[in-house]
């Protein structure tokens, strides 16, 4: 952890770093690292600069999992094969009880992540009813106005 801490300050102090290309074999077993961390996964989405192509050397790879039943939804951080894992758990129930608050009040990190995550693993009807709720209007206000 403490090289990680180390680059990032690194990084930070001189500036951004250019965009490189991800290395999809490292995460072509995305499936395998969420299965190692979760039970009974309905579907998964790849998040964040990893989905959208603009990861750097230094980007964390975002994961939203829904599991079929969960405690309380939760995030673990973790790394793996030399890259810092960011999965945000949930069940269907909290996953619609978030996307509806955020749809309400905002802010909106976890609509965020549906719309514009890439799902891979099983898909399930969650994912399809999550995808909907994502791109409702009241979203497409919020994206529009730079919330």
């Amino acid at each position: 952890a403490g090289d990680i801490l180390r680059d990032m300050a690194a990084s930070a102090r001189y500036g951004p770093a250019e965009p490189v290309a991800c290395d999809r074999a490292a995460l072509a077993n995305l499936g395998q690292v969420v299965g190692g961390r979760c039970r009974d996964v309905l579907f998964s989405l790849l998040c964040g600069s990893h989905a959208t192509g603009n990861a750097h050397s230094d980007s964390d790879v975002d994961m939203l999992v829904v599991e079929r039943r969960v405690v309380s939804a939760r995030c673990i951080v973790f790394q793996q094969e030399g890259y810092l894992f960011d999965l945000h758990i949930h069940d269907p129930e909290t996953l619609t009880f978030t996307l509806a608050g955020e749809r309400r009040a905002g802010p909106i990190p976890t609509l965020h992540m549906v719309a514009h995550g890439m799902p891979f693993g099983p898909a399930d009807a969650i994912y399809k009813e999550s995808m909907m709720v994502s791109h409702d209007a009241v979203y497409e206000d919020f994206a529009r106005d730079g919330v």
